[in-house]
């Protein structure tokens, strides 16, 4: 029998899903980054600012509802213009206005 992975249809299982574990909010780019640039949250897998941003340059779109689905809260900016992403095993929302990403893990 293959393992059980949560967020998955099990009909074996009765049919229902095993919920995901959600993720939680461990900071945002602006107090994750000391004055030098490196990066001071034990949560985050970046040395650095500079490592941040060629993670981010690489990272996988999402949907707002997956992003949503995955933290199992809402968007933090509402609405407007919001990128989601994945890098790292990071999900983030990145508010285009003010230019801040708000990192899940």
């Amino acid at each position: 029998m293959a393992p059980r992975r949560p967020g998955t249809y099990h009909p074996g299982m009765g049919g229902f899903t095993i919920p995901a574990p959600r993720l939680d909010r461990v900071a945002t780019c602006v107090d994750a980054f000391d004055l030098d640039g490196e990066c001071v949250v034990p949560g985050l897998p970046w040395a650095d600012v500079s490592a941040f941003a060629v993670a981010e340059e690489g990272a996988l779109s999402l949907t707002r509802e997956a992003f949503e689905d995955a933290v199992g809260r809402p968007c933090p900016f509402g609405g407007g213009d919001v990128r989601y992403l994945e890098a790292d095993g990071v999900l983030m929302a990145h508010g285009l206005a003010d230019d801040v990403h708000v990192f899940y893990a």
